[in-house]
C-alpha cells in the first residue's frame, strides 16, 4: 500500500499566529492611543466611583457561575455540578491567555477529560458545543434587538445608519444557527461524515455529531440553557452599566445594551487576545457617536479588561488548587 499523499496546505505555526495577534492588538492600541490623551484616560480611572466598581466586580464574578450552570444543564450526568463550576472558571483563565475565540472551551474540556476518565466520551465535547451554540444564538438575538432599539431611539445618526444592516446580518446568522438544528441539516452532516475516508476519524466524528444532535430531542434542556444564557447576557449588560456609572457616564439602558451586544459579537473574532485593542477601538468610536471624548472610551475599555482579568485570576487560582491537590487521571482498569 502506498502512503496517502500529504496535503499541500500547511497550517500556520502557532507562534506565528500568536505573534500576528499581538501585532494586530498592538497596532490597534497604537492607533487608538495616538489620538487621545493617555494621562486623561488614566485620570478617569483614578476617579472611578468605588461603589460602582464593587458592583461591577460582583456582577463579573456572578457571570461565570451562571455560565457554569448553563453548561451543567446540558452536560449532566456526564459532568457534575462541582466540575462544571470549577472548569468553567478555569476556562475563563485560559480564554484570556490562549489565542482563539473558543480556547477556553477547548481547555476546560481537555482538562476535565484529563482529570475524570468517566467524562471521556462523545457527550462531553457535544455538551460544550451545544453550550456554545445556545450562548451564541441568544447573543445574536440580543445583538439584533439592541441594533433595532438603537435605530429607533439613537441620538446618533452614525449609529442609526449602522443599526439596520447590523440587525440584518445578526438575523441571518441567527437563522443559520437555527437551521443547523433541523433534521435535513442533521442528515446532511451525518451523510458527509459517513463518507470520510478515515475509519477511526469517521467513527469519532459520527459519535460526536450524534451526541450533539441528540439535544434536539431534549427541548426542555435547550430552553433552560437559553434562559440561563439570557440571564448571563443581562448580568453582562448590568456590569457595563455599573462600569459606565463608575466613570460618571450616563448613557441610558439602550445604548449600554447596544454597547455590550456589539462588543460581545466583535469578541468572537479571534484576532486579538481578550479583545485588547479591538474593544478599545470600538469603544472610542461608539463614545464619539454620543459626543463623548475618546479618553472616556479607552478608560471604559480598560475597565472591561480589568473585569476579564478578575475572572481569569479566579480561574487561575482554581487551576492551581486542582493541580496542587494532586488530581490525576485514574489508571486504566481501576
Amino acid at each position: 500500500m502506498t502512503a496517502p499523499a500529504t496535503s499541500s496546505r500547511r497550517k500556520i505555526p502557532l507562534p506565528l499566529l500568536i505573534g500576528a495577534k499581538i501585532l494586530l492588538a498592538g497596532a490597534l492600541l497604537y492607533l487608538v492611543l495616538s489620538k487621545i490623551n493617555i494621562g486623561e484616560a488614566a485620570q478617569r480611572l483614578t476617579h472611578a466611583l468605588p461603589s460602582s466598581m464593587i458592583t461591577a466586580a460582583a456582577l463579573s464574578l456572578a457571570i461565570p457561575v451562571v455560565l457554569a450552570l448553563r453548561w451543567w444543564v446540558l452536560a449532566r450526568p456526564v459532568v457534575g455540578w462541582p466540575d462544571a463550576l470549577a472548569f468553567t472558571w478555569i476556562g475563563s483563565f485560559y480564554a484570556i491567555i490562549l489565542p482563539g475565540a473558543v480556547s477556553g472551551d477547548i481547555a476546560k474540556g481537555g482538562l476535565l477529560a484529563w482529570k475524570n476518565a468517566d467524562a471521556r466520551q462523545a457527550a462531553l465535547p457535544a455538551s460544550i458545543l451545544a453550550d456554545r451554540l445556545v450562548g451564541l444564538t441568544v447573543m445574536l438575538l440580543f445583538f439584533c434587538l439592541s441594533s433595532l432599539l438603537v435605530m429607533k431611539a439613537s441620538a446618533s445618526p452614525e449609529l442609526a445608519r449602522f443599526a439596520l444592516p447590523a440587525a440584518g446580518i445578526g438575523l441571518l446568522a441567527f437563522c443559520a444557527l437555527l437551521l443547523g438544528w433541523t433534521r435535513p441539516c442533521q442528515r446532511l452532516v451525518l451523510a458527509v461524515l459517513a463518507n470520510l475516508p478515515w475509519g477511526a476519524a469517521r467513527d469519532v466524528f459520527e459519535r460526536f455529531a450524534e451526541a450533539t444532535f441528540a439535544y434536539t430531542k431534549q427541548p426542555g434542556r435547550l430552553w433552560q440553557a437559553a434562559a440561563l444564557s439570557a440571564l448571563s447576557q443581562g448580568l453582562s449588560v448590568a456590569m457595563y452599566v455599573a462600569l459606565l456609572h463608575a466613570l460618571a457616564i450616563h448613557f441610558g439602558l439602550i445604548p449600554a445594551f447596544a454597547l455590550y451586544s456589539i462588543i460581545a459579537v466583535l469578541g468572537l473574532a479571534p484576532i486579538t487576545f481578550a479583545g485588547i485593542g479591538l474593544r478599545d477601538w470600538f469603544a472610542v468610536g461608539f463614545f464619539a457617536a454620543y459626543h463623548l471624548p475618546g479618553e472616556a472610551g479607552v478608560a471604559f475599555a480598560w475597565l472591561c479588561l480589568a473585569m476579564s482579568v478578575l475572572q481569569a485570576v479566579v480561574g487561575g487560582l482554581w487551576q492551581i488548587v486542582i493541580f496542587l491537590s494532586g488530581s490525576r487521571p485514574p489508571a486504566a482498569g481501576s
